[in-house]
C-alpha cells in the first residue's frame, strides 16, 4: 500500500538522525535527518524549508530509501544542513539530499539547494538510484568531502539497476571551489 505525506508551507530546522551508540542500531537509524522518505510512498515538499538538520549518515536535509514511489520539491529551501558519517566511505553523501531509492520517480523545481555539507560527496545533492530530473533549481554554495562533487553527485546504477536516469534541466549547479570537476560528479 501506498502512504501520502504532503509537506506545504512547513519548516523543519534543527533535528538529527544519530545512532548515539544504541543496541541494534543499524545504518538506516542515521539517515535523514531532517526528513526520512521511505518505500512506496509519494510524497509533495511544497514552499518549504528544510534547514541546519544534522545526520550521522546520509540526507541531513532529505533521505530517499527503499523502492518505487514518488518524491516531489517544488518552490522549497534546503539549506545549512550537515552529514558527520565519521570516515565511513559513501555513509556521509547528500548534505542536503540523498536520493537511492530504487524506482523511485524524483522532481526537484524551482527550488534553492545551498550552504549545505557532507563527508562524502554530493554537499547538495546527491543520487545513487531512481529516476530524478531537476528543473529551474540552484545547487551552489554546498561543499562535498573529499574535495569533489560539492554541488551534484551521480552515482548510476548502484544496485546495478539499468534505465536510471538523471537530469538537470535549465538548473543552475556550482560547487564552492575553483575546480570545475567539484561541481558534477559521475562516479
Amino acid at each position: 500500500a501506498r502512504t501520502n505525506l504532503i509537506v506545504q508551507n512547513s519548516t523543519f530546522s534543527k533535528n538529527a538522525a544519530m545512532a548515539s551508540g544504541q543496541i541494534g542500531v543499524t545504518n538506516v537509524d542515521r539517515d535523514g535527518g531532517g526528513l526520512f522518505v521511505t518505500d512506496n510512498s509519494v510524497t509533495l515538499i511544497s514552499g518549504s524549508t528544510i534547514d541546519s538538520n544534522y545526520t550521522q549518515g546520509r540526507g541531513a536535509g532529505i533521505f530517499s530509501a527503499g523502492s518505487n514511489g514518488e518524491l516531489t520539491i517544488r518552490d522549497s529551501v534546503i539549506s545549512n544542513n550537515r552529514t558527520n558519517a565519521n570516515g565511513s566511505l559513501w555513509r556521509g553523501r547528500g548534505g542536503g539530499v540523498a536520493l537511492e531509492a530504487a524506482g523511485r520517480e524524483t522532481l526537484i523545481t524551482n527550488s534553492l539547494i545551498t550552504g549545505n555539507t557532507s563527508t562524502d560527496v554530493g554537499g547538495g545533492l546527491v543520487t545513487t538510484r531512481g529516476n530524478t530530473v531537476m528543473e529551474n533549481t540552484t545547487v551552489s554554495g554546498n561543499y562535498g568531502g573529499y574535495g569533489f562533487a560539492d554541488g551534484f553527485a551521480v552515482k548510476l546504477n548502484d544496485a546495478g539497476i539499468d534505465g536510471d536516469v538523471t537530469a538537470a534541466i535549465d538548473s543552475i549547479v556550482a560547487g564552492v571551489g575553483t575546480d570545475p570537476d567539484n561541481y558534477l560528479f559521475n562516479r
